[in-house]
Order: C-alpha cells, then structure tokens, then sequence
C-alpha cells in the first residue's frame, strides 16, 4: 500500500492557499478536512444510530478558526 503524497485534490489545494491567504490577514488559521464530531459538540444530544455515524464518520473539506487572543477575548469560530 502506499501512502498518499497529499491529503487534498487539486481543487482542494487552491482553496486551501486562497482561504490560508485571507487568514493570515485576519489572524485566522484554516483546518483541512477535520471531523464532523471535532467541529460540532453534541454534548448529550440524542443521535440515532444513523445520525451517530454520520456524525463520527464525515468531515467538513475546510474550519477556519481564530485562536484565542491573549486577553481570553475575540475567540470567533466560523
């Protein structure tokens, strides 16, 4: 088996320098690819077994998130 040179298509790839782009501006970072279950909290939310792994098994293709300025403010997820 081999190991895949990248995790992102082409597409994906110029999105990803055009969204890492606006981000730098904004002090901003972008994530590729992370879970559906790292980007929602479903805390004790009833899921049915259809929706449970819908929840676990997708992903979002992008998260752009500003980290925490040191003051504890200005935290935004978009």
């Amino acid at each position: 088996m081999k190991v895949v040179d990248s995790l992102l298509n082409g597409s994906e790839k110029t999105v990803m320098r055009e969204l890492e782009k606006i981000a730098s501006d904004n002090a901003m970072r972008i994530f590729a690819k992370p879970r559906l279950s790292d980007v929602i909290q479903k805390h004790s939310t009833y899921l049915t077994k259809r929706e449970f792994d819908f929840y676990t098994r997708s992903h979002c293709d992008f998260r752009c998130y500003r980290p925490r300025c040191p003051t504890g403010h200005g935290r935004r997820r978009i």
